[in-house]
């Protein structure tokens, strides 16, 4: 049994939602999505222009980002697909090509003119691939922990652990596509957000350190890790894995915002606990307040951060309104 309110919110769908606005508002994703002169993937990788035909695919990726930030989710996976299906045919192209020239190290041009290629060219293509895998990865969870999220939301205690036989091909998915870029975190980062959604919390801290190893100031590991801490019962390092993350955050973006809110609800539940015994207990009293005013201080940095019609900025309020009547 897990605290449904220790999933604050979908810190997965804010991760999604990291639109790049400055091309929202300059170019658009219909304009980043149409085809470019020179821009016809397949032409580029038949001609031996592989660094063009990369550059295309992230450009691609990045329209694909403008449409999960306007909410297009349908829109931005065919185009994830896509991108998706064209890195791997890149890669594989130039490893046919590497095996038919009989030449591990360098391929010659095809026309004499194009720069010709090595193994680090098949590297890109198949890191803009795991990219691809993973956003398209990272969506079927968001949609899952919703659906899921719907159907708990009558219970009164629910057991918020995603069914296992739901999540084990997207875990293989996962790691398939962690196998072509070992180098991407935010894969490991998925891993053990799924792992600790449906329970698995030793393999899903395993995964969330390889995260960390990959970046030690990657924010949204150390926060999903303060999760999973939580449901362990290990308070202590889940308040440092919280306070790391708002540290690596640099004090900005969503990752700050789920450090702020995951420290208020932290000293919220300390607070409630040193509740039970303040009365009789000096000791417990003075504990119960300090950890009152430090969720106060956080709910309070965290809606300066918030949209002020988000769910959670409306949950923010309740909890801060809920603590100041306690203090009465």
């Amino acid at each position: 049994m897990t605290d449904p309110a220790l999933e604050h919110r979908p810190g997965l769908q804010r991760s999604l939602r990291i639109a790049v606005w400055l091309a929202v508002a300059v170019l658009g994703a219909a304009m980043l999505l149409s085809p470019r002169r020179d821009g016809d993937v397949d032409q580029l990788l038949e001609r031996g222009k592989y660094v063009k035909a990369d550059t295309e695919l992230a450009r691609r990726i990045i329209a694909a980002e403008v449409l999960l930030g306007q909410g297009q989710e349908a829109e931005a996976e065919k185009a994830l697909r896509e991108i998706r299906d064209k890195a791997a045919q890149g890669a594989a192209l130039i490893r046919e090509r590497f095996t038919a020239a009989g030449r591990p190290d360098f391929l010659p041009g095809r026309d004499g003119q194009t720069a010709g290629a090595s193994p680090s060219d098949e590297r890109i293509f198949l890191s803009r691939e795991a990219e691809a895998r993973a956003m398209l990865a990272a969506l079927a969870l968001r949609r899952l922990e919703q659906r899921y999220a719907a159907e708990f939301a009558a219970e009164t205690e629910p057991l918020f652990l995603l069914p296992a036989a739901e999540c084990l091909p997207l875990l293989e998915e996962i790691r398939a596509a962690a196998g072509l870029d070992p180098s991407n975190k935010e894969l490991r980062l998925l891993e053990g957000h799924l792992l600790d959604r449906f329970g698995e919390y030793p393999r899903a801290l395993a995964a969330l350190q390889a995260a960390l190893d990959l970046d030690d100031h990657y924010a949204a590991a150390y926060n999903r890790r303060g999760l999973v801490y939580i449901k362990l019962r290990d308070f202590e390092k889940a308040q440092d894995s919280f306070e790391k993350a708002k540290i690596a955050s640099g004090g900005q973006g969503p990752a700050y915002a789920d450090s702020l809110f995951n420290l208020s609800r932290f000293h919220e539940r300390l607070q409630a606990f040193h509740h039970e015994t303040a009365e009789r207990d000096p000791a417990a009293r003075a504990e119960e307040t300090r950890n009152r005013e430090l969720a106060e201080r956080y709910l309070r940095e965290f809606l300066e951060q918030e949209k002020e019609d988000s769910p959670a900025a409306a949950q923010a309020r309740k909890d801060l309104e809920q603590l100041s009547g306690d203090r009465k």
